[in-house]
């Protein structure tokens, strides 16, 4: 679902009230670019996470994660079991400057999963800014121009004079970079 205002990609666009479907696709699609290089999620929606089984800690690939909503998991039984929320911690939440991280509670234990099946571990949880106002600047303008490049340029780009397509950033990577999600 696609958060930004579509009066906001118009004005960015300096378009009257037309092509309102193609501006509200590219509106999605440029919020989703940004989303995906930058592990941020614009609006709230909750999303499931699936892990082969638990290890120390399971950390989650977006952010920011506002709570969790259930852990369920596949015994090696084949049973499906949700987690007693008593038994784990999720921290931080709220915030999109750290990844969110699900460690067992002090005291408990992690139960025993079927790691044959794979993707044993589901953690449903909700993520998002929020509202529109609550994305941080710099990545709805990133949005906003990669909105009007779209449309500006709806086929593969090329540079004059050259001989290949060339990525025309303008300044969406330089916007995005401080948000970018560092995996080591």
């Amino acid at each position: 679902m696609a958060l930004i205002p579509l009066s906001d990609a118009r004005d960015q666009l300096n378009l009257p009230a037309q092509d309102d479907d193609l501006v509200g696709r590219l509106i999605a699609a440029a919020e989703r670019h940004i989303e995906n290089a930058t592990g941020k999620v614009f609006a709230t929606e909750t999303r499931e996470f699936r892990f082969d089984g638990f290890a120390d800690r399971l950390e989650l690939p977006v952010s920011p994660v506002t709570s969790i909503a259930s852990i369920t998991y596949i015994e090696r039984n084949g049973a499906e079991q949700t987690l007693d929320p008593a038994a784990y911690v999720a921290r931080p939440l709220g915030t999109d400057m750290a990844a969110t991280m699900i460690y067992r509670a002090p005291g408990a234990t992690w139960p025993c999963t079927d790691r044959c099946r794979g993707a044993s571990v589901t953690v449903e949880a909700v993520v998002g800014y929020g509202d529109y106002d609550d994305v941080p600047a710099p990545l709805v303008q990133a949005a906003l121009m990669l909105i009007g490049h779209l449309y500006e340029n709806r086929e593969a780009t090329f540079i004059a004079n050259s001989a290949q397509a060339a990525i025309v950033p303008l300044g969406v990577v330089d916007l995005i970079e401080p948000y970018r999600r560092r995996v080591f």
